[in-house]
């Protein structure tokens, strides 16, 4: 059978160790008494290159219950401890043996066999582990966890033995536990007592299971000793050889960085395995700690004081010294350092950016209830499969090493919602590149899709992204994370004044909203729950616009000279549409929400009119310093026209030296321009184009583009489609008008810097009372007006069926010129009181005085003919023309009477169509089809057959059609020659 062994220490604990049998132990106490014996047995004693972990161990489960001088505290603990292993084993406590320890404490020892149904006469690994785990189950506070300790095991005072001062340890019955104060515990340790009957010991279920269980855990940690010693020793082992202490350890020993809560016991204990790791002296360490034991603020009784806490930490360096089962780890001190705490000296990287962590923050409701924005832990954060990113980049983790992806660290992330479809549309974030910021970008979905898109995306920044599918998925993740703290974002392609549904209510709900590439302010105030954010965000090519009319000074008294040159820079009638309609258009999106239509501006006139000048002028209406240049309309491609119409809600877009026939020569240019104007007055989209969606899933899509901006066009000759000048609030610009007086004021308003402030003085005021706009009540004036110009607008000046159609949109235009004079003259009253109410309802009156004459219509009526008019009116005129190629003949191809003429419609055509070719204008008809249709609508074609006309006279079945000539002049057509 083989020897056992155990030590003794006669006279204390600064005495000798001495190695004995274990056979023996019963008789060195009985007539030894020495003060100190190993609790445990030893299978046998290694010498000093052995491996400790190979030594078993016998004897009793044991447990030290001491709180330094308030033993009151420590009987009330030992009580609570003997409770639980009733209640929670259900262990009969007539089986333990209980000690007074003769000073402060307790000891409890319980016998192997009520845990362990057949001792193993060969011992037990790691025994004093497995203790240390059994107690802890049923851990109380002053519960000594420093006596379970490996190698030579923990020295255990004996009983009735005599200490230092004076008194015993010494037996104690279950009654007399249950009963302890402190009064008693000092009568009963003064003499040696005899020990108590117990029960002799047998198996319990739970206790049994509870050995188990702790011995599977801790041999399973020793599994993994080599390893744990390797992975510390990489850690420690430069710092050793250093002589240097990492500064997250001298940190903690500081009292620095330390989590909220952790506890002091778990400090000391992670501190100490360092300590004793590392070989630091015990003096050293607990100096070293100094400032931890005066700042820590306890979590128990046990270390409320300074003293106290140093004598903790002497106890678990002794602790670990003899420690076999605990290795150096940085996850444990992880846990006890403050979130984000870089300890990149331990060999660990940071799995998060520190840097861009938010600031907890907590709220407390009128009823109590606690909020807080503390994300906590994330449970899917597994789905990153080891990506991560911390300050100085993105790494993946692959076994125990940390592999770099790029040297790219993204901050300030915020989400991007598309405000119309609602849709997430990517993250916009600051990049920082060895720690030094180099651009905030916009990354759009569908680069999270592939890693190779988000290779062309970093490697546009000049930084290595070598990332995978794998990683680029996750840093979705992380960006999604990042992006709670930035919040929601929405994004919007179009500057200036508009009004928008608010897009987190289900129903419509307006908002005023004014936006530029910069600036973002609505009729919400910040401190609103309703509050949203919306960037000015392109979909494709960045606005040219540059909207700053918000940088513009407080319109003021001393402005009032400038002012009075705007009423008087060109003739009334200039004065009134130009300005009255350059005002309404910063609330253009609201006529559209209210009447679905808002009119172009078309100026036309001689050469050197001033034509561009005057536009130029009056668009500080909408900009401050960045003066919007013109451009001339064939300078555009369909893209920068596409571009162009819809990058505004309020500024104009204008187009210059708008000239049909240049063009024309450009294909498909005109047509482009053409469906432009038309859709512009609605809103409407100004053309759909094909895309290749390359998100999740490869498709094809399509691009619509939105009319968005009130349009100007500029040219010397008027456009004179009728569906386009419907549409159009006209303004001629001659020299006629321009006196020396008009002129001088134009000059002034044109030139001088004063008046340019003015004039943006006014615009920025226009645009913030729009964050007052009541739609109700700009609908009722709107509707009044419309009514007074209706009631005005006599019924000759119409004549024509053709014209009555367009009459709606006519008093539409009028009256949006007439609301803009309104809107003007209560936003300059806030200034200069009612000093030029006057001169405004004078303009105002004249504008209506020319509806009441029909002046308005009269425009539409001469230019505003329609097609089929247009070409029957050129037939006409071929009737007069010499050139043999398209001469209509009298008696040929036409023939008259009273009232009447009829005409070959096939010839009439024929020659149309050469006459348009000569002089290379469109056709108003592609062929002959549609023209001979649009002729069956039209209602001065009084016969469609002729069957007795004399055109047939040669035998002609061409179709000959009649057309009642007095109809013919009222729609404004040239008379045939008779």
């Amino acid at each position: 059978m083989a020897n056992w062994y155990f030590f003794y220490q006669q006279d204390g604990k600064e005495s000798r160790w001495t190695e004995a049998l274990a056979d023996r132990r019963e008789s060195i106490i009985k007539e030894g008494k020495p003060a100190f014996a190993t609790i445990l047995d030893l299978s046998f004693i290694p010498d000093n290159n052995e491996d400790w972990t190979k030594v078993k161990y016998k004897g009793d489960l044991y447990a030290d219950f001491d709180a330094g001088d308030d033993l009151p505290y420590v009987c009330d603990q030992f009580k609570t401890f003997v409770g639980k292993l009733h209640a929670e084993l259900e262990f009969d406590l007539t089986q333990a043996r209980f000690y007074a320890s003769g000073s402060k404490g307790f000891h409890i020892e319980i016998p192997q066999e009520c845990f362990i149904p057949k001792v193993p006469q060969a011992g037990t690994a790691y025994l004093a582990y497995i203790y240390r785990e059994m107690v802890q189950s049923v851990i109380v506070d002053t519960l000594d966890l420093n006596v379970y300790t490996g190698k030579k095991g923990r020295q255990w005072r004996t009983v009735n033995v005599k200490r230092e001062n004076g008194c015993y340890k010494v037996p104690l019955t279950l009654e007399e536990v249950m009963d302890i104060d402190e009064t008693s515990y000092r009568e009963l340790i003064k003499a040696p007592r005899p020990d108590p009957s117990q029960t002799p010991p047998y198996c319990n279920p739970k206790f049994a299971l509870l050995f188990d269980r702790s011995k599977e855990k801790v041999t399973g940690a020793m599994r993994n000793k080599k390893r744990r010693t390797e992975k510390a020793s990489a850690i420690l082992d430069p710092w050793k050889q250093a002589g240097k202490t990492p500064p997250t350890i001298v940190a903690l020993m500081k009292g620095e960085n330390v989590a909220e809560g952790a506890g002091f016991q778990s400090l000391a204990m992670q501190l100490a395995i360092y300590a004793t790791s590392v070989g630091m002296k015990r003096k050293e360490f607990i100096d070293g700690c100094s400032g931890l034991c005066e700042t820590h603020v306890s979590d128990s009784r046990r270390y409320g004081t300074p003293s106290k806490r140093r004598e903790e930490l002497g106890r678990m360096y002794d602790y670990m010294e003899q420690d076999v089962l605990y290795d150096f780890d940085v996850g444990p001190i992880v846990r006890l350092l403050k979130p984000g705490t870089s300890i990149n000296d331990l060999g660990v990287l940071d799995r998060e950016d520190s840097e861009d962590r938010p600031e907890v923050k907590e709220t407390i409701d009128d009823d109590g209830v606690v909020t807080s924005n503390d994300p906590g832990f994330d449970v899917m954060r597994g789905l990153r499969k080891g990506f991560f990113m911390n300050s100085e980049g993105m790494f993946r983790r692959i076994g125990d090493k940390d592999e770099p992806i790029a040297r790219a660290v993204l901050r300030n992330v915020e989400a991007f919602v598309d405000v119309e479809s609602r849709n997430f549309s990517g993250y916009e974030f600051d990049i920082f590149v060895d720690g030094r910021k180099v651009a905030r970008k916009m990354l759009g979905s569908d680069s999270f899709t592939s890693a190779s898109n988000m290779r062309k995306f970093f490697g546009g920044l000049q930084v290595s992204y070598q990332g995978g599918e794998q990683e680029t998925a996750a840093l979705l993740d992380i960006m999604a994370e990042k992006a709670k703290s930035g919040g929601k974002v929405y994004s919007y392609p179009r500057e200036g004044f508009f009004i928008i549904d608010h897009p987190e209510k289900d129903d419509p709900t307006p908002v005023a909203v004014y936006l530029t590439q910069d600036t973002f302010e609505s009729s919400i105030d910040e401190n609103d729950p309703d509050y949203f954010r919306l960037r000015y965000r392109p979909t494709e090519a960045v606005s040219t616009y540059m909207i700053d009319i918000h940088k513009a000074p407080p319109l003021s008294i001393d402005m009032l000279p400038q002012i009075d040159d705007l009423f008087n820079f060109n003739s009334p009638e200039v004065v009134i549409n130009s300005v009255g309609w350059f005002i309404a258009a910063h609330y253009r999106s609201a006529y559209l929400r209210l009447f679905e239509q808002f009119p172009n501006l078309q100026v036309f006139g001689e050469a050197g009119a001033g034509k561009s000048q005057t536009i130029i002028m009056l668009s500080r209406l909408h900009w401050y310093r960045n003066s919007h240049g013109l451009a001339t309309a064939t300078s555009f491609t369909p893209f920068a026209i596409d571009n162009k119409v819809s990058s505004s809600h309020s500024a104009p877009a204008i187009f210059d030296e708008y000239k049909p026939r240049e063009l024309r020569s450009q294909k498909g240019k005109y047509e482009k321009m053409k469906d432009v104007l038309k859709n512009a007055y609605i809103g409407g989209d100004t053309g759909n184009r094909g895309t290749l969606n390359r998100g999740g899933e490869t498709s094809l899509g399509v691009v619509k583009t939105k009319c968005a901006a009130p349009l100007i066009f500029i040219g010397e000759a008027i456009e004179n489609e009728t569906a386009i000048i419907e549409r159009c609030v006209l303004v001629k610009v001659t020299k006629d008008y321009q006196t020396r007086e008009r002129s001088a004021a134009f000059l002034r308003l044109h030139d001088s810097e004063e008046s340019k402030r003015a004039l943006s003085a006014i615009g920025k005021l226009i645009m913030r009372r729009g964050f007052g706009i009541d739609l109700k009540k700009m609908y009722a004036e709107m509707t009044q007006i419309i009514e007074s110009i209706r009631n005005k607008l006599p019924e000759a000046a119409l004549g024509s069926a053709q014209a009555r159609s367009m009459a709606d949109r006519i008093i539409f235009n009028t009256a949006v010129v007439i609301h803009g004079w309104l809107m003007l003259k209560e936003a300059l009253a806030t200034v200069f009181g009612d000093h030029f109410n006057e001169r405004i309802d004078d303009l105002i009156s004249e504008k209506y005085d020319r509806a009441s004459v029909g002046e308005d219509a009269k425009a539409v009526k001469v230019f505003g003919r329609s097609e089929i008019t247009k070409v029957i009116s050129q037939i006409a005129l071929l009737s007069r023309e010499q050139d043999r190629h398209y001469e209509m003949r009298l008696g040929k191809d036409y023939v008259t009477g009273d009232g009447w003429a009829e005409v070959k419609i096939e010839r009439a055509y024929t020659n149309y169509r050469q006459y348009c070719a000569t002089t290379h204008e469109q056709p108003l008809f592609d062929n002959l089809e549609t023209f001979m249709v649009a002729l069956t609508a039209y209602s001065p074609a009084v016969d469609h057959i002729c069957a007795d006309s004399d055109l047939r006279s040669d035998g002609s079945s061409e179709t000959i059609m009649r057309f009642d000539t007095d109809k013919l002049a009222k729609d404004g057509v040239q008379q045939f020659k008779s």
